[in-house]
C-alpha cells in the first residue's frame, strides 16, 4: 500500500473537510474522533489512504481506555439482562429465581440500586424479612434520597412491631417526595398502632389531599372514625372508598355493621349482600347478615344465613370481626 508522509496525511484531511478557500482545516485529532462521517465518504478510498492512521496511532493509554469502555458497555448489557430475567421470573412468581438472577447483577454490578430494590421486594415476598431489610438498607447507602425504598423498609420494620424506625423511615420517604400518598397512609397506620389518632387523622386526610381516589386512606380513616363513634364520618368515608374501589368488601361489611348498630337493617343487609357477592366464602357476612335479616323479623333468612355461616366456618364467631388498617407500597420499579 501506498506509504503517506504526515504532511500528505494533513493534507488529504484538508481536501476532504474543507469548503472553500479560507474554510479552515479540522485539526488531525478531531477528524479521528468523527470517524464515523468516513463513512459518508468513499469507504474504499478512505480505508486505502488512512488504513495506518486508525486506532494503531493512538496512545496505548487511549487503548486502554477504549476497551475499558467496550468492556463496561457489555458487562452493563449482561446487568440489564440479567434484571430483566428476574422481572420475568417475578412476573411467573417464581421468587426463588427472580432472586438469583437479581443476585447474579448484583455481582455483576455490586453498586446497582434497581437490583438490590428488586430483590428485596422479593425477599419480602417470601417473607425473607433480614434478608430484604438488609437490600432496602443498602439501596438506601447507595440512593440516600431512595423514598421508595425508605417507604417499603418503613413496612417491613412495622411488620415486625418496630414502629418507631418504621415512623423515621415513613417520614424520611416523605421528606424526600412531599407527594408521597402510600407513605403518609403508613406512617398513618403506624401513628394509629401508637394510639396517636391526631396524627393519624392529619396523615390520612393529606393522603386523602394529594390522590382523592386512594381508598386506603379513606378506608383507614373510616376506621378511625368509627373506633372514635364518629359515625356519620366513618360512614362518608366507607363510602368514599366504595366510590374508590367498587369491590372493596371490606368497606361494604363495615358500612353494613355500622348501620346495623343503628338499627338501619335494610341498608345494612344491602351492603352485607354486597360484601357477599364480592366474597362469596366470607363466613363472618353471612351471620352478620343473619342478625341484620334476624332484627328485621326475617326469620327464614336469618335462619339460612346463620346455616351458611357455620357451614363455611363452624368456629364463625358471635362478633364481627376486627378490621385492621392496611399498609401500602409503591409499585414495583
Amino acid at each position: 500500500m501506498k506509504k503517506h508522509t504526515i504532511c500528505s496525511l494533513l493534507t488529504l484531511a484538508s481536501l476532504l473537510f474543507t469548503g472553500c478557500v479560507g474554510t479552515p482545516t479540522i485539526p488531525f485529532q478531531d477528524v479521528l474522533t468523527t470517524a464515523p462521517l468516513f463513512r459518508t465518504l468513499d469507504k474504499l478510498k478512505i480505508e486505502e489512504e488512512f488504513d495506518e492512521v486508525g486506532t494503531s496511532s493512538l496512545s496505548q493509554e487511549a487503548q486502554q481506555e477504549l476497551k475499558a469502555v467496550e468492556k463496561s458497555s457489555a458487562n452493563e448489557k449482561r446487568v440489564l439482562l440479567e434484571i430483566e430475567k428476574g422481572d420475568a421470573f417475578f412476573a411467573k412468581n417464581d421468587l426463588d429465581t427472580a432472586i438469583a438472577c437479581y443476585g447474579h447483577a448484583i455481582r455483576l454490578d455490586p453498586i446497582n440500586v434497581d437490583a438490590y430494590y428488586k430483590r428485596a421486594i422479593a425477599q419480602g415476598q417470601l417473607k425473607n424479612v433480614a434478608a430484604e431489610i438488609a437490600d432496602y438498607g443498602t439501596v438506601i447507602q447507595l440512593d440516600v434520597d431512595h423514598a421508595e425504598a425508605h417507604n417499603r423498609l418503613g413496612v417491613s420494620y412495622a411488620n415486625q412491631g418496630n414502629i418507631d424506625i418504621a415512623i423515621t423511615n415513613f417520614s424520611e420517604a416523605i421528606r424526600i417526595n412531599p407527594e408521597f400518598v402510600e407513605a403518609y397512609n403508613n406512617r398513618a397506620v403506624a401513628f394509629a398502632n401508637q394510639g396517636k389518632i391526631d396524627k393519624t387523622i392529619t396523615d390520612l386526610t393529606q393522603a386523602i389531599k394529594l390522590n382523592p381516589d386512594n381508598p386506603d386512606a379513606y378506608f383507614n380513616r373510616a376506621i378511625i372514625y368509627n373506633n372514635t363513634q364518629q359515625f356519620d364520618a366513618a360512614i362518608k368515608d366507607f363510602t368514599e372508598t366504595i366510590r374508590a374501589n367498587p369491590e372493596h368488601a371490606r368497606a361494604y361489611m363495615s358500612r353494613a355493621d355500622i348501620f346495623a348498630s343503628q338499627s338501619v337493617n335494610e341498608k345494612a343487609i344491602a351492603d352485607y349482600s354486597i360484601a357477599i357477592e364480592l366474597k362469596p366464602k366470607w363466613a363472618q357476612a353471612f351471620y352478620n347478615r343473619g342478625l341484620a335479616y334476624k332484627a328485621n323479623g326475617q326469620q327464614d333468612e336469618a335462619v339460612a344465613d346463620f346455616t351458611e355461616a357455620i357451614k363455611l366456618n363452624p368456629k364463625t364467631e358471635t362478633q364481627t370481626q376486627t378490621v385492621s388498617f392496611k399498609a401500602t407500597t409503591a409499585p414495583t420499579k
